[in-house]
């Protein structure tokens, strides 16, 4: 969960309690219109995720925050990666999506 609200932690929730993320202005790319696109990477799969306190940030300090967003990442399916049968037991080898 990307945020840091204290009244989560207050509230016994068993999330974590967040992290800070920031882009420099190089990383950010055109939209269309007036609008900017941030990557925002090393995201889990079926998880959900919490973005508080977004807002631009120049000489003269922070802007204003932008409503919250709240969004899940999708699951990702295993697949098999090999089916045997040894010592009279059948044994599958599951691979997980992104483990190689």
């Amino acid at each position: 969960q990307l945020d840091g609200d204290p009244a989560d932690e207050a509230a016994g929730s068993r999330e974590c309690t967040g992290r800070l993320c920031t882009w420099t202005p190089a990383s950010l790319r055109k939209g269309a219109g007036k609008t900017l696109i941030a990557k925002l990477g090393g995201l889990r799969p079926d998880v959900r995720y919490v973005v508080r306190g977004l807002c631009a940030v120049n000489s003269m300090g922070p802007g204003g925050a932008a409503p919250r967003l709240a969004f899940h990442t999708l699951p990702l399916t295993p697949r098999v990666r090999e089916v045997r049968v040894r010592h009279s037991a059948v044994v599958v080898q599951i691979l997980l999506p992104g483990t190689g």
